[in-house]
């Protein structure tokens, strides 16, 4: 079966199969073949039942039909605001975004994907990666970018996605790009765990300096934000005192090479040396390391990030008189106080 050939429905049910999460319709299967009812070309509804939050899966599971419910606070698929916070829910980031137009428009998954064109990686179709996908739908933007973006044109700061799909995701020891396409609006990252666009970019800057930027440029209403989000660095806070899901993606971020560019360099090192110190989960530390290597000559055998503690210390111990010597100290009693503060719940990512 061709997509191309086909509606946007018909062929986006085709990638939603596996990139989305979806709990069976057990009337729709045969019981002792267990052979799956959905073919290429089909009605996928039939077959399965989307779900939005791992409430609604777990509802789904035991026979009801629940309308839509929200993410609990440690949904382990979701983000407080909806968002797929894993890989394997392209399709239900994709859903939400206004760009799909509930998938009677223009935009499907091959607008932007192919199976065989293009780079493996990824399966991009070729100059998908620039903003020449972005300009399928959004022609008027090419001769006004710099005004809307308010960066240089050629900036990082500049390439649609970086705002309006970023890393936000998390799976398989690594960052991803999100499929939600949505306007970068502070209120999305306020009480939800999502770390905001910007402040993925803009490692230095806090959350309340994102609000005015956007307020001054797109007039974007403010959102009541604490003392510590007005003033502190977001990653900072996040990586001080949010739960696993959170870090884990603002960790990865620091071997982003525009958040490098946009943020500076020679005071990362101390901050992520105190963060590994006191992270539990292997995950995160491996990111963080991942951030140290990339901005220092660090070598991968100065850190086991699945080492014993005590092995760990000590490595550690090395890399900080290592990276003292050369970067700014980040005030330790600020960062310690965060972290009195942490919310360290076990979390579990369902990738």
């Amino acid at each position: 079966m061709n997509p191309a050939r086909l509606s946007v429905e018909r062929a986006d049910a085709i990638c939603a199969h596996c990139h989305a999460s979806h709990v069976p319709n057990a009337d729709a299967w045969d019981r002792e073949t267990v052979t799956d009812p959905f073919n290429a070309g089909g009605d996928l509804r039939r077959a399965a039942t989307m779900f939005w939050s791992e409430a609604e899966q777990k509802a789904l599971y035991r026979g009801k039909s629940p309308r839509r419910m929200q993410p609990e606070p440690l949904d382990g698929r979701f983000w407080g605001d909806g968002t797929p916070l894993t890989t394997a829910l392209e399709y239900q980031g994709m859903a939400l975004s206004a760009c799909y137009e509930d998938g009677h428009g223009r935009m499907k998954c091959i607008s932007c994907h192919s199976m065989h064109q293009g780079k493996p990686n990824f399966q991009l179709r070729d100059g998908m990666e620039t903003n020449a996908a972005c300009y399928q739908c959004h022609e008027t933007y090419r001769d006004t970018l710099a005004a809307h973006t308010h960066h240089s044109a050629e900036s990082p700061g500049s390439l649609c996605t970086n705002c309006h799909m970023p890393y936000q995701v998390y799976s398989l020891l690594t960052t991803h790009r999100t499929h939600r396409i949505s306007v970068p609006r502070v209120k999305d990252s306020v009480g939800t765990g999502k770390p905001h666009a910007c402040n993925l970019c803009h490692l230095d800057k806090s959350l309340g300096w994102t609000q005015d930027k956007l307020g001054v440029w797109y007039g974007h209403a403010p959102e009541p934000l604490s003392e510590e989000e007005k003033k502190d660095p977001s990653a900072l806070l996040h990586l001080g005192q949010s739960d696993a899901r959170t870090r884990v993606v603002v960790a990865g971020a620091f071997s982003w090479p525009p958040a490098r560019e946009a943020s500076g360099t020679g005071w990362q090192g101390p901050l992520l040396v105190r963060v590994l110190e006191k992270e539990r989960y292997p995950a995160v530390r491996y990111l963080g390391f991942r951030g140290l290597r990339f901005l220092y000559d660090v070598e991968p055998a100065d850190y086991d990030y699945l080492g014993s503690p005590a092995k760990r210390t000590t490595q550690l111990d090395a890399l900080r008189r290592r990276l003292d010597e050369r970067c700014r100290p980040y005030p330790p009693a600020a960062l310690d106080s965060l972290f009195l503060k942490r919310k360290d719940p076990d979390v579990i990512i369902n990738e």
